[in-house]
């Protein structure tokens, strides 16, 4: 993994507010860059905070005694020793647990020999302690990429009292992976459904299977307000519950309005589960409370994703609704490890075709680019969706342009899209995608993307027509010049005057038939020719 970028990535992210706060808090010596580690870790692992709350809980500055920030949060004291040095030094924890030995539990700290943030904060949470009702997690945060030290962990473990609930080493990777869920299914959430009945009287209607005790497959109707109620309970980010699947919404219009009619009465909603196909959902397990009433730990729904979006949508100022509390769906259920839901997914999802890009959205270097992309301001999307903005980017796009740039294969990249994200030997996904990829290499790429997308959006009909087969090319010309102290203005109208030049060169080598999408997408010489004449323009060697 990229660390040192995308550890700039989250800096560069939070400097507005780094220096805002820095100001408010009338900081002078701390830097900018501590501050936006410190503000970018706590969003992290506090994820919600304020701007309020962090202005109230960062204590970063001279005289600190190493305690940089304390939040306060669901009657817990997390107490932090942020830097973003790669080590976790053993005498700076050391300074750590004796500060907060001294200004926390024993009282007996010099707080006038503190900083005003220091002394402003202590009091406010010792007080908190004295209720009882309060307990303390004391956190070391680094900026490098591993948190495996013995004696830093032994001398924070020296710290004994009751009210401490952890003490723990995190890296950066740390954050990384909590961030974005890498090491678990995307939620820590227990959602009880109950199986619908036909009739009061009747048994519920399920279908159980079980490998020994445990039940590792459910089938049975959900009531459709359970499951808007598990939407926004995420409000105001409900596509939490569908981080598992391959694909992102569809955005079907024709569906929407067939699931909305189908809604529009109780009558009507009573016959729904009969005129749907039903919805998938994986969990870590499914345990059973009583009476066809269940728990399901960490559930994902990895087929339904429209028709609950939809129903949510269109009932958001009426979760009450008669059509909500009679109407069910047929719901598969599956107790699934992480290796198991890629191919629940597929199989759930058989009604309509998948892509081999589609299995690729959940691989943990495609979750890691669309963060660091996002927090350098580009709208990358993995999973398939509608672009909304020029600043935006698909998946396929993104494959497609560092096939071009990084392995100089335009014409690869625009004739054998599938064979980039492919499992065949000659698929070249794995070369693109390294979990060791440059992520500064890959905005570069990007940036250059969408310039020339622009650009090409705007050009006359006619360039149009040789400018849309051989933007990949272009594209590659640009990464190619990227270290040449060049404007993209100059870049872009001497690949266009070479790509017009290469298009004459090849009609008389091979005939005047031959159309611009035949000569950028069969032709490999196309390439080699345009970066010999970029190279002779720039007098590269």
């Amino acid at each position: 993994m990229d660390l040192p970028e995308y550890l700039n990535a989250i800096k560069n992210s939070n400097r507005d507010w780094a220096e805002r706060i820095r100001r408010y808090n009338n900081v002078g010596s701390s830097s900018i860059d501590a501050y936006s580690y410190i503000i970018g870790g706590l969003k992290i692992l506090h994820p919600g905070i304020t701007y309020r709350e962090l202005c109230r809980s960062i204590t970063d500055a001279d005289l600190d005694d190493q305690i940089d920030a304390i939040v306060v949060s669901n009657n817990t004291i997390y107490i932090y020793d942020f830097k973003v040095a790669i080590g976790f030094g053993e005498n700076d924890i050391r300074l750590f647990r004796d500060s907060v030995d001294a200004h926390v539990f024993r009282g007996d700290g010099n707080l006038l020999a503190c900083n005003n943030l220091i002394q402003r904060k202590i009091p406010e949470i010792n007080e908190l302690l004295l209720t009882g009702n309060y307990n303390v997690a004391l956190r070391v945060i680094r900026g490098g990429g591993n948190s495996d030290y013995p004696q830093g962990q032994i001398a924070l473990d020296q710290l004994q009292y009751d009210s401490i609930i952890e003490r723990r080493l995190i890296s950066l990777v740390d954050l990384i992976y909590i961030e974005l869920s890498l090491n678990k299914l995307p939620i820590d959430y227990n959602l009880k459904i109950t199986a619908a009945k036909n009739n009061p009287q009747d048994t519920n209607s399920q279908i159980i299977i079980r490998e020994g005790t445990d039940i590792i497959s459910l089938v049975c109707r959900i009531q459709l307000k359970e499951l808007v109620d598990f939407y926004y309970y995420f409000d105001p980010y409900p596509e939490k519950i569908f981080q598992s699947n391959v694909r992102g919404l569809q955005n079907s219009k024709k569906v929407t309005n067939e699931i909305v009619q189908s809604l529009s009465s109780t009558q009507k909603a009573k016959q729904f589960y009969k005129l749907h196909n039903g919805i998938a959902i994986v969990c870590d397990r499914i345990l059973s409370i009583s009476n066809g009433k269940y728990r399901l730990e960490n559930p994902q729904i990895v087929n339904g994703c429209q028709t609950i979006t939809t129903i949510s949508k269109h009932f958001h100022d009426n979760r009450n609704s008669g059509a909500l509390k009679y109407g069910t769906v047929i719901a598969k259920i599956f107790a699934a490890d992480t290796n198991q839901v890629e191919k629940i997914c597929f199989a759930s999802n058989s009604q309509v075709s998948i892509n081999p890009w589609d299995l690729r959205t959940n691989d943990k270097i495609q979750i890691i680019i669309e963060s660091y992309l996002n927090k350098k301001e580009i709208s990358y999307h993995r999973k398939a969706t509608k672009i909304t903005n020029n600043n935006s980017l698909l998946f396929t796009e993104l494959g497609q342009v560092l096939c071009s740039t990084m392995l100089e294969k335009p014409a690869f990249a625009k004739n054998s899209r599938a064979k980039i994200f492919s499992n065949d030997l000659d698929s070249l996904y794995h070369s693109i995608f390294p979990i060791s990829v440059n992520l500064k290499d890959v905005y570069t790429a990007v940036k250059f993307a969408l310039f020339v997308r622009q650009k090409i959006k705007s050009a006359t009909a006619a360039d149009k027509k040789i400018l849309v087969p051989a933007n990949l090319h272009i594209i590659a010309g640009f990464y190619l010049l990227r270290n040449q102290n060049l404007t993209n203005e100059d870049v872009y109208s001497t690949c266009v005057r070479h790509i017009k030049s290469i298009i004459r060169e090849m009609k008389r080598q091979h005939g005047t038939a031959l159309t611009p999408p035949i000569i950028f997408t069969k032709h490999e010489e196309a390439w080699r020719m345009l970066k010999q004449k970029l190279n002779r323009t720039y007098r590269i060697r």
